[in-house]
């Protein structure tokens, strides 16, 4: 994959807009228990809120859980996954 970025200053300009850059939430490979759920691990900012969405066709996507991250790092499980052949998770920002 090739990245590229460009950084320039301005000096003595007016501020009208403000850019606002959020981190896209990974999730952890999911970890099946014994039980049948499924955990995960969402590590994204700090005091943002984030929500975990399942599908299981990769089209049609239904909240799990919205959550507000207070230490980067938060666990989910999944306490229906048994039910579900295949289950996917995403992880968005609301």
């Amino acid at each position: 994959m090739r990245q590229s970025s460009a950084v320039q200053e301005f000096h003595n300009v007016a501020v009208t807009w403000f850019l606002t850059v959020t981190e896209t939430p990974p999730l952890t490979a999911p970890i099946r228990n014994a039980d049948g759920s499924v955990q995960l691990i969402l590590v994204g900012a700090a005091g943002l809120a984030f929500r975990v969405e399942t599908s299981s066709n990769l089209v049609d996507w239904t909240p799990l859980v919205t959550i507000t991250n207070r230490a980067r790092t938060e666990i989910i499980v999944d306490t229906n996954a048994a039910n579900f052949q295949p289950r996917f998770y995403r992880a968005l920002t609301p």
